[in-house]
Formats: structure tokens, sequence, C-alpha cells
């Protein structure tokens, strides 16, 4: 019978087996972790950063209107003739309407049913909020021509 002899060549040439072994299974999910985070990193920047500066210019556009909408009804004399026309036109007509249609794009777009679901919530809700500016601002005529008083009630209605 023959015996194999474990000389110290075969065991060295063993421990470089194993090693080299070792790290080609590191180099092979190091490629596989390499390509997930090129993936998220696709992600982030096609989905979710546009998706975030979105809602944020939506948040500032309601804020601003909001602002201005109270500056109508409690302080007329601090607002201009131009506040009021931005508040008419160019918010809620042009900049909500850009803004919502990106936004409704980019949630048809994303992938994530849960980011869908909340962004068409959030549209909702700020359709919502934009009709009721449009409603109070209806109701208010120029600031100047009446008492704050009489625009307080009418914006209460």
């Amino acid at each position: 019978m023959y015996s194999f002899r474990y000389s110290i060549a075969n065991k060295i040439a063993t421990g470089y087996v194993i090693i080299f072994v070792i790290f080609f299974v590191c180099a092979i999910l190091s490629i596989i972790s390499l390509n997930k985070s090129t993936q998220s990193d696709k992600q982030l920047t096609k989905e979710h950063i546009p998706l975030l500066l979105n809602v944020k210019d939506l948040n500032v556009l309601l804020l601003t209107s909001q602002k201005l909408i109270n500056d109508w009804v409690y302080a007329p004399e601090n607002l201009s003739v131009s506040d009021m026309d931005m508040l008419k036109n160019k918010l809620h007509k042009n900049k909500y309407e850009v803004i919502s249609k990106t936004l409704k794009k980019l949630a048809n777009e994303s992938s994530n049913k849960g980011v869908q679901d909340v962004l068409l919530e959030t549209l909702k809700q700020s359709e919502q909020i934009i009709r009721a500016q449009k409603e109070i601002i209806k109701k208010l005529p120029v600031p100047q021509s009446m008492s704050i008083d009489d625009r307080k009630f009418l914006a209460m209605q």
C-alpha cells in the first residue's frame, strides 16, 4: 500500500491553495456587494432624490401659499398686489401644476408600492389644501376694501 507523505512542499502548496481559494471567494463576494451597491445608488439617484426634491418643493409651495393667505386675512396691510398675484397665478396655477405633474410621474415610475401610495395620498391632500386656499381667495376681496373682522369672518366660512 502506498502511503501519501505530506512533505513540507506539499504543506506549503496546500497553504497557498487555501489562501488562493479564500481570496477568490472574498473577491466574488466583493463583486456581488459592489453590484448591489451600484443598483442601490442608481435607484437613489433616479428615484429617491428627485422625489425628495419635488416633495420639498411642494412643501415650500404650500407653506408659502399658507403664509400669503394668512397675511391676506390677518395682516392685509403687509400684503402687496404682487403678493396676491403671486398667490393666485404663480403658486396655485403654474408652480403647483408643474410639481404635481412631476410627482405623479415619479409615483408611477416608482418601483416601491408603499412610496407610490404615500405619494399619491400626499398629492391628494395637497390638492385639497390648494382647493381650500382657492376658495378663500374667491371669498376675500382686495385687502384694502374690507375690515379685518369681515375678512376673518369670510375666511372662516
